[in-house]
């Protein structure tokens, strides 16, 4: 639903057609448990492989906008995000409603790698 706003509202901004909404691109292909309560370094390795593209042709060579509704450390937009680029995105960003943090987050839990992605980037 917030991706169909997103591309209306953008489609009434610009001319021309408003951008794509490929939905079914992508699948959870492996039940994961849930994510409350882990580490940022456990999040993101209980979501490795558990996504994957089942349409490449629809992404492959194009810049793809993830939409999530709510965002704690990003290893779920990560996860996604990584297998687009295997499946042949140009690009991926993400975009979500809102960002969860931790009140009292455990920086001694927190890896060495810092990153959001794991491709040395900082940010989201």
């Amino acid at each position: 639903m917030l991706a169909v706003g997103l591309a209306r509202a953008l489609g009434r901004q610009r001319t021309g057609a408003a951008p794509l909404v490929a939905k079914g691109c992508l699948l959870r292909k492996r039940a994961t448990p849930p994510q409350t309560g882990l580490s940022v370094a456990a999040r993101r390795e209980n979501l490795r492989g558990a996504f994957e593209v089942i349409k490449p042709d629809a992404i492959r060579g194009r810049t793809i906008v993830l939409v999530d509704d709510v965002m704690t450390t990003g290893a779920t937009l990560s996860a996604c995000a990584r297998a687009l680029k295997h499946a042949g995105a140009a690009q991926v960003m993400g975009l979500t409603l809102a960002r969860a943090t931790p009140q009292f987050p455990d920086l001694s839990r927190v890896d060495d790698d810092n990153t959001v992605d794991g491709l040395d980037r900082d940010s989201t």
